[in-house]
């Protein structure tokens, strides 16, 4: 939990995890649909596929106990090097280094290291100084010393120089020369991306969710279909562009607080450096995207297969600050869209005809909005649809269809944005009801009636 997401953050969830999830075998025995209901909200939903993945590969092939050969714990999905290092020397007292986020700034600034981390001579060049600098005895110890080091003291912004132990020694401290290491990687405006998201209710108020495929974006969570449109194969980058981001194409922390009707921006706030293992790290964030992602950065579709462990890039970047407090999870409304969304209703309707059977008719529908990820601003924009006079129980037999009803959200696994967009039509549902009752009680008493 602790790559991309900072500590304070991770706390309530990690707590829930591990209440229900006690040990390896309760994990690997859970549902995908538990265990990501469970993660909803910390974004980067990768992790918790690769958790899932892990814990069943560790019960299948290890008896049900974590590995402790250091190449064996690797080939666990989204285990890297660094992490691997730090699962072995915390929990088995080995010597291994580290190259978290915060590992990164600390030998960075010590040692003068010019460039992006991301680039493969800076982090081969960080590795080599983590390597030397890590001690035969003690290196628990030190390695919990360096990313505290990092987090609390060699801060991103406002480094605490004068309380540091490694001032002395500090070349970027000596030259004043804080603020230029690490590099930076170029910044890029991010591209725009849209998406048409289907609210497709019954009269009863249910609304319709698919569970999305099981990699890219939101990959296994349920979601509102979304039908195809102009910008599905869109410009733009996904995770495994250029070594950088989330590696997952993901790249978004979905903390409904965060996100929740406010300007996105492209930069971190800085909140501090999260300080867990794996921040900023090469631990396998990035799996399972493949061309899913790139092509259809939002896509509402069934699963059509895994594709496994995919690489175990991982970021490399972020300092481990991009998870709840940087760019990932920002949504605001803009300038927004009319009422109805994309426009294209008839299309819209024509295309539930022929994908799903249904014969709807229009409604009022909520504004569209954008959701900002790592690499690319989703422009969401929904358009309700009422399902008329049909039988809908036949949605019930297709797993990966169910219909949503007031209250659901807390057993399953929905993106933050979505989910608050589907709170926000239960209590619009209420407010209609609530009006066409009033508009009943006048007319009935208009006509000397009792309503």
């Amino acid at each position: 939990m602790l790559q991309q997401t900072q500590v304070t953050t991770v706390i309530p969830y990690f707590e829930r995890f591990i209440q229900r999830f006690p040990n390896v075998e309760a994990l690997a025995g859970a549902s995908m649909d538990e265990v990501l209901g469970l993660w909803a909200g910390l974004g980067y939903y990768a992790r918790a596929r690769n958790l899932k993945r892990g814990a069943e590969q560790v019960v299948r092939e290890h008896g049900g106990r974590i590995p402790e050969d250091i190449q064996q714990l690797q080939s666990l999905p989204g285990i890297g090097r660094s992490s691997a290092g730090a699962i072995l020397s915390f929990a088995c007292g080995q010597r291994h280094p580290i190259l978290d986020g915060n590992a990164k700034r600390v030998l960075a600034r010590c040692f003068a290291i010019a460039g992006w981390p991301g680039q493969a001579g800076v982090a081969r060049r960080l590795w080599q100084l983590a390597e030397a600098c890590t001690p035969q005895r003690g290196c628990r110890e030190y390695n919990q010393a360096i990313m505290d080091l990092g987090a609390l003291l060699c801060r991103r912004s406002r480094p605490r120089c004068a309380e540091c132990p490694l001032v002395t020694l500090c070349q970027a401290a000596r030259r004043g020369e804080q603020q230029r290491y690490p590099g930076r990687r170029v910044s890029r405006p991010l591209p725009l991306r849209r998406a048409r998201f289907l609210i497709l209710e019954r009269e009863d108020g249910s609304i319709l969710l698919v569970r999305r495929a099981p990699s890219g974006v939101w990959g296994g969570l349920w979601c509102l279909p979304e039908i195809p449109g102009e910008d599905d194969a869109g410009s733009g980058s996904d995770g495994s562009d250029s070594g950088g981001g989330s590696g997952e194409g993901e790249g978004e922390s979905d903390n409904s607080q965060q996100w929740r009707r406010r300007e996105a921006s492209g930069d971190a706030r800085d909140g501090g450096d999260g300080g867990g293992v794996g921040d900023g790290g090469d631990d396998g964030v990035g799996v399972g995207v493949g061309s899913t992602a790139r092509q259809n950065p939002a896509r509402c579709r069934l699963p059509t297969g895994d594709n496994g462990r995919g690489n175990d890039a991982g970021d490399g970047s972020d300092d481990g600050s991009s998870g709840s407090d940087g760019s990932g999870g920002a949504t605001d409304n803009g300038s927004g869209d009319s009422s109805r969304g994309d426009g294209d209703d008839s299309g819209a309707r024509q295309w539930v005809a022929r994908q799903l059977g249904f014969t709807t008719r229009l409604a009022d529908s909520p504004p569209s909005f954008y959701h900002c990820f790592s690499h690319y601003r989703l422009h969401i924009c929904p358009l309700r649809l009422v399902i008329t006079g049909q039988d809908t129980d036949r949605c019930r037999e297709h797993p990966d269809h169910r219909w949503y009803n007031a209250g659901d959200e807390r057993d399953l696994g929905l993106p933050a944005p979505i989910k608050t967009l589907l709170q926000d039509c239960v209590q619009q549902g209420k407010q209609r009801d609530a009006r066409d009752r009033a508009r009943a009680k006048r007319r009935a008493e208009q006509g000397g009636q009792r309503p």
